[in-house]
């Protein structure tokens, strides 16, 4: 029998085979049996510590990153006889350019990262990395800004008690974030 006809069952029904008669249930079986070893070859699951570490040092990272332009705008100002502490000092103008690079700095950080490297700076210090849960590769561009974004929205969504309750899933069976979940993603260690 070739690959992919359509059989009669003893039930009078018609079923989709595949190449030796396999059925579509014993399919998608060795499928998800073949993305667990893929995933497997790619690391193992990350643990909820870990990955909690990898955020702290994000963070910090992040203020860092952020605290430059902020620091330069204020630099700028006072060379222009600005005092940017005092209200009404100076124009609103000359934050400008330090609030722009501030938000792209915050937007980018995680998305960009992941895309390029597998993991952000903090991932990356502890060795681990996020990858696709279903194939084990790297995420792709739409995965990676639809894990940030899911992430962000929990964090402002009902005062952070949705990004508490999806970081509390880290501690489940699989070690998985609903962002990663939803995303189809998962961080493992290298």
């Amino acid at each position: 029998m070739a690959g992919g006809e359509d059989v009669e069952d003893s039930q009078g029904r018609f079923r989709e085979h595949g190449p030796a008669g396999t059925t579509h249930e014993e399919l998608l079986r060795q499928q998800r049996l073949l993305a667990t070893q893929l995933r497997s070859a790619a690391g193992t699951p990350a643990g909820p510590w870990l990955r909690l570490l990898a955020l702290v040092i994000d963070v910090v990272a992040w203020l860092g990153a952020t605290a430059v332009p902020i620091l330069l705008t204020g630099g700028i100002a006072k060379l222009f006889g600005f005092d940017a502490g005092e209200s009404g000092s100076g124009p609103p103008a000359l934050a400008i350019p330090g609030v722009l690079i501030t938000m792209v700095i915050f937007w980018g950080y995680v998305p960009i990262c992941t895309r390029l490297w597998g993991a952000t700076p903090g991932k990356l210090a502890l060795r681990l990395r996020v990858i696709n849960y279903t194939t084990g590769e790297p995420v792709t561009p739409a995965r990676s800004w639809g894990r940030f974004l899911l992430h962000a929205l929990f964090a402002v969504t009902c005062w952070g008690i949705l990004l508490l309750i999806d970081h509390l899933w880290v501690f489940g069976e699989e070690g998985r974030t609903l962002h990663d979940k939803a995303s189809g993603t998962t961080v493992v260690r290298i």
